[in-house]
């Protein structure tokens, strides 16, 4: 169900990814994924020695999934960015949650 507390983004993207209005909004936040542009999260994935940053967009996370709007409520600021640390993930997986 579009719109429910879950991520359910496997069918939503395959779902809006047909209706060609919906496919510039899609490839816009995908930009924004890729290039970084004005990100105000900082996601720390993976275990010594091997943590990641990742970036990523509060606004657009937390629309998107509950989970990620929780994990942002209860995340620290430091300078302006969101700090989220999860450890039990690597960059590899973690990357194509966010898109």
């Amino acid at each position: 169900m579009i719109g429910s507390t879950t991520c359910d983004w496997p069918f939503t993207l395959f779902y809006f990814k047909m209706n060609p209005i919906f496919e510039k909004y899609f490839n816009e936040n995908e930009r924004l994924l890729n290039t970084e542009d004005f990100y105000d999260v900082k996601i720390h994935v993976g275990v010594e020695p091997n943590i990641k940053e990742v970036h990523a967009h509060a606004s657009i996370i937390s629309a998107h999934c509950q989970f990620f709007s929780n994990e942002l409520s209860n995340a620290t600021k430091e300078n302006g960015y969101y700090i989220v640390k999860k450890a039990n993930i690597s960059e590899k997986l973690f990357k194509p949650i966010l898109k």
